[in-house]
């Protein structure tokens, strides 16, 4: 019901009549200069990011989409932006709550800079579930900063959902050691710092190695891949433009 409300607002281009829906209060829109590293930041006043593409966008709006499930125009993965948007106040102090009204807000700001139309189509098709094994070695974590590291053969992960840890195991152009779509069935709610003894540059599998595989990895902290059958949720941008940048 959420999603499709979020939908509702896009496809009206956010004219809703009967109640306003929360926005960001400003927000700051330019071009990345070249060179600029990826960034994100968000807590109860600002949420800011720079080098974003507007598929990087659509990405933190809707968390259920991952990167190869969204169809678009090849601009909207290549031109790269840095914002600042200020909150309005009294923003909640839980992160699943802050970040939930955050999407919302960010879906609007997408239909009115953007101009960002969007539908959803569904598709049965080859699909990883991850669940719980046994054996759990994730640590819950502090509040703070999501991120992910790489050094000598093993992958750090801070402060991640396994909602999101699916993102990442999913195929993608930048990372994405599987090679289907992954879902989240843990049933382990919050927040998650752990490692994997496993490195990028291994190439992309289907499960059948073992030696250095993800799958050998997740099995060392207590999650499986199970290959399956399941609905794919695609999202397909119908129309977009290119926004006007803002001035100093």
């Amino acid at each position: 019901m959420r999603r499709l409300a979020a939908l509702i607002l896009i496809w009206a281009g956010v004219t809703v009549q009967a109640e306003q829906p929360e926005a960001f209060e400003v927000v700051s829109l330019k071009p990345s200069a070249a060179g600029t590293r990826i960034t994100s930041k968000l807590d109860r006043a600002q949420f800011t990011g720079t080098a974003h593409t507007l598929a990087m966008l659509i990405e933190s709006a809707f968390p259920n989409l991952r990167a190869p499930q969204l169809k678009g125009p090849d601009w909207i993965h290549q031109e790269k932006w840095d914002f600042a948007a200020k909150l309005p106040s009294g923003m909640p102090a839980d992160e699943e709550k802050l970040y939930r009204r955050t999407e919302a807000m960010l879906q609007i700001f997408l239909a009115e800079r953007f101009h960002l139309k969007v539908n959803w189509e569904t598709k049965e098709q080859p699909v990883y579930t991850l669940v719980a094994s046994g054996g759990n070695r994730l640590k819950p974590s502090e509040p703070g900063q999501p991120g992910i590291s790489f050094a000598n053969g093993r992958v750090e992960f801070r402060h991640l959902s396994m909602e999101d840890f699916t993102h990442y195991l999913s195929p993608s152009g930048l990372n994405g050691p599987t090679d289907r779509p992954v879902l989240d069935k843990t049933g382990l709610p919050g927040f998650y710092d752990f490692s994997l003894d496993w490195s990028p540059s291994a190439p992309r599998t289907d499960g059948t190695g073992d030696n250095g595989s993800i799958f050998t990895a997740l099995s060392k902290v207590g999650l499986k891949l199970v290959p399956q059958k399941g609905p794919v949720e695609y999202l397909v941008v119908d129309h977009a433009e290119k926004p006007v940048a803002d001035r100093d």
